[in-house]
């Protein structure tokens, strides 16, 4: 049906030093009429700019579907959001002054675990859509652990259910940080399609070897 990619690396936003964390995922749809069936594919690209303490400030989204190559960008104050957006039809600017507190859309980036250590068990936070202007509130819980094997591989740490207004989802994330799996609604899911390195046996092989016979 399609994949998915993040990163994260480090940027500079405002001559000021910031995390970027970018997703890139390509899915395939169809459309079936009663003398043929058209396939598409849809790109979304998301990146977020992150201050070193947690504050989210810019959002870029590209997205490429059977509407047109769209572009929207949203950089965000304490009390307002301004916004611009790039279509086929007109480009526009304008600046949003909403009435939710927009640190909760901060939360959204704020770390529940490391590896199987818990530090926030709850946490409620707002996704923003440029495009629509929308808000969406979810609800994440840490729920529990799994034990499973991927690719031949044993994996183990906590899952997390995230809720939200029309379905949930469970991620789960490995002891080692890995993400291994989201179970998504009407039974699709985003699973591995290779192994982390640090879980691969051929790379830790070349890594021992270059190290003279050390792990």
């Amino acid at each position: 049906m399609g994949y998915v990619r993040w990163s994260v690396t480090d940027g500079m936003l405002f001559n000021k030093s910031c995390r970027v964390l970018k997703t890139d995922g390509t899915t395939k749809g169809e459309n079936a009429t009663k003398l043929k069936k058209i396939t598409y594919g849809c790109e979304n690209t998301t990146t977020y700019w992150i201050q070193a303490d947690g504050k989210l400030l810019r959002e870029s989204v590209e997205l490429n579907d059977p509407k047109g190559k769209r572009r929207a960008e949203a950089v965000f104050w304490p009390d307002h959001i301004e916004v611009s957006i790039v279509d086929s039809k007109n480009n526009r600017s304008f600046t949003l002054y909403p009435n939710i507190d927009l640190s909760l859309l901060d939360a959204q980036f704020k770390p529940m675990i490391d590896g199987d250590k818990i530090l926030l068990q709850y946490k409620e936070y707002y996704t923003f859509d440029p495009f629509t202007q929308a808000f969406t509130k979810f609800k994440a819980s840490v729920n529990g652990t799994f034990h499973g094997t991927w690719l031949g591989t044993k994996f183990e740490g906590p899952h997390i259910d995230i809720e939200g207004p029309k379905d949930s989802q469970t991620v789960y994330i490995s002891k080692e940080n890995d993400l291994i799996k989201v179970d998504l609604p009407e039974h699709t899911a985003i699973v591995l399609n290779f192994l982390p390195r640090d879980r691969d046996p051929f790379t830790k092989a070349i890594n021992a070897k270059a190290g003279g016979g050390k792990g």
